[in-house]
């Protein structure tokens, strides 16, 4: 019974600690250097991004975004692990005639920014 004590905690704790490991494997925020972006279009509202990873052991799975004022940042999410067939090109159109005109789009990592639109 007193080994049962023991066991039973260790137990959760590796799960908890696995299911960490599991979703930071899943659903990671790419390197914005590592994105390669093949084609970006804004206007009337409208965003459409096409792009691609350099790093082709990335799989896509989303992207978050965050408005400053007239500028958009994008995350783009991807996963190390997969099931089934990998794509690391990605393509989604964003309507974002609610945030007003948008000025600057910046794609954002956890280290740092870089500006795709309009081109410097």
């Amino acid at each position: 019974m007193k080994k049962l004590k023991f066991i039973i905690p260790g137990f959760l704790i590796l799960a908890v600690i696995g299911g960490i490991v599991i979703n930071l494997l899943l659903h990671v925020t790419v390197s914005a250097d590592n994105i390669v972006v093949k084609d970006i279009k804004v206007s009337d509202g409208v965003l459409s991004l096409t792009g691609d990873f350099s790093d082709s052991a990335l799989d896509y799975k989303g992207f978050n975004i965050r408005f400053e004022g007239d500028k958009l940042y994008i995350m783009i999410k991807g996963s190390l692990l997969s099931f089934g067939q990998k794509d690391s090109s990605f393509q989604f159109t964003l309507d974002s005639k609610e945030h007003g005109k948008i000025t600057e789009v910046f794609l954002q990592d956890s280290s740092h920014t870089r500006k795709i639109w309009p081109a410097a």
